[in-house]
């Protein structure tokens, strides 16, 4: 008997372990997620001021040909 709740507690233990390390994978993927997404804002927001630039220079140019 005293054999079997020991399997049941190693049982445990086992599960409890597994659950943390899935929690702690959670937690470094939503990390990751986050940065990306960051890096991902970082780059439209560039995108979007190269496509500024380029219209302000192209309304420059053609105010000088005028």
């Amino acid at each position: 008997m005293f054999l079997f709740e020991l399997h049941e507690v190693d049982a445990y233990c086992t599960r409890m372990w597994q659950l943390v390390t899935l929690a702690n994978e959670k937690t470094s993927l939503l990390d990751l997620w986050e940065e990306r997404r960051v890096l991902y804002e970082q780059c439209m927001d560039l995108q979007l001021f190269y496509r500024d630039t380029e219209q302000a220079d192209a309304w420059m140019t053609k105010q000088e040909v005028s």
